[in-house]
Order: C-alpha cells, then structure tokens, then sequence
C-alpha cells in the first residue's frame, strides 16, 4: 500500500496525538480532580452560610450555579480521561493498519 503526502502527514499527526494524549490524559485527570474537589469546597462553604441573613442567600443564588457548573466540568474531564485512558480505538487501529500496510517502508525512503 503507497500513501501521499498528505496521508502521511495525516497518519504522523494522528501519531503526535496520541504521543501526546499519554502526558495529557494525567493532566485533564488531575484538573477534573482539582476542579471537582474546589466545586464541593465551596458548595459546602455555602450550605453554611445558609443559615445568615438575606444578603447572604442572594450570594448564595449567585454563586451555587456557577459552582454547580463547576462540579459538572470536573466530573465531565474525570470522565472523559476515564474513558479515553488508552487512547481512541479508532486512531491506534489507524496507525496500526498504516504500520502493516506499509507505512515504514515510504517513511524510510523519504
């Protein structure tokens, strides 16, 4: 099998991808984690402003969306580094056809 140009650069960029998803899935984890554990320490600082004045409870409509928000995006990076831990199915199987088909042969003669 002979790739052009083109399919060559696709083929070595979805290899960069996937190089570097191994560093960034640590990251994403890590800031899912992160954002989760802000969201539920500000959630509970809030729950116990409830019991104060009327003031605090405007705050409280304010600030309990946008740390809800937060929560939802921690566990939405959490999850998607959970599900995506070893890379996409269909790129490694990509790369592994272009392998096979003959990949290193046109790459050593460039």
């Amino acid at each position: 099998m002979t790739f052009t140009d083109a399919e060559l650069k696709l083929v070595r960029r979805i290899q960069r991808r996937e190089c570097t998803w191994r560093r960034a899935r640590w990251v994403v984890l890590l800031l899912g984690l992160l954002m989760i554990g802000l969201a539920l320490f500000f959630l509970g600082a809030l729950w116990q402003e409830l019991k104060q004045e009327q003031l605090v409870l405007m705050l409280v409509a304010v600030l309990a969306p946008v740390c809800s928000l937060f929560l939802l995006a921690g566990a939405l990076f959490v999850a998607y580094a959970a599900f995506c831990w070893k890379g996409r199915a269909a790129a490694k199987l990509l790369l592994r056809l272009a392998e096979e088909g003959g990949l290193q042969d046109r790459s050593a003669r460039l």
